[in-house]
């Protein structure tokens, strides 16, 4: 396994997402359009477009989260970082993707359980489209495998970062 070639796969593969969420985005944004012209044009609401507007949002939200950190763009509190000594600054950080790490592993395992049993027990959605749940329901531990392998990128970076 080479390191430099394993972050620019993981690297390629949040670009990748990247893209996937503005296909979701824009298809959200159709649906939604769609579906207030459909109600307020015609008196004919959609019964779809509630629905999927609903997963496309959580996958966006839940996708986004790896994204977010890849950029940096969650928020932060700095104004204590940023007087610390740059030893401190690294061990705080590396830190902090250790309680992200907790974190995506908490999603991975709860998002898991709720897709297994959805696909065991062959789960659908209560509205008309009876959407199969194990496919919304998949979007939670993919999540939490993307934001764990960028907070341990992250991590390895911070690590290997020489100090200024």
């Amino acid at each position: 396994m080479n390191g430099g070639s394993d972050l620019k796969l993981l690297d390629r593969g949040l670009t990748f997402i990247e893209y996937v969420i503005g296909a979701f985005l824009f298809i959200l944004m159709i649906s939604v359009c769609y579906d207030v012209a459909a109600r307020g044009l015609f008196n004919s609401p959609t019964i779809w477009a509630n629905e999927i507007s609903l997963y496309l949002l959580q996958a966006i939200i839940l996708l986004g989260m790896a994204v977010n950190l890849r950029h940096r763009e969650h928020i932060q509190v700095t104004f204590l970082i940023t007087n610390l000594k740059p030893t401190a600054k690294k061990i705080l950080g590396v830190f902090h993707m250790l309680v992200v790490l907790a974190f995506a592993a908490v999603v991975i395992k709860y998002g898991y359980d709720y897709f297994a049993a959805a696909l065991e027990t062959g789960r659908r959605s209560s509205t008309l489209l009876k959407i199969p749940l194990f496919i919304p329901y998949a979007i939670l531990p993919l999540s939490g495998v993307l934001l764990g392998l960028e907070a341990f990128r992250q991590m390895i970076v911070l690590w290997m970062k020489k100090e200024a």
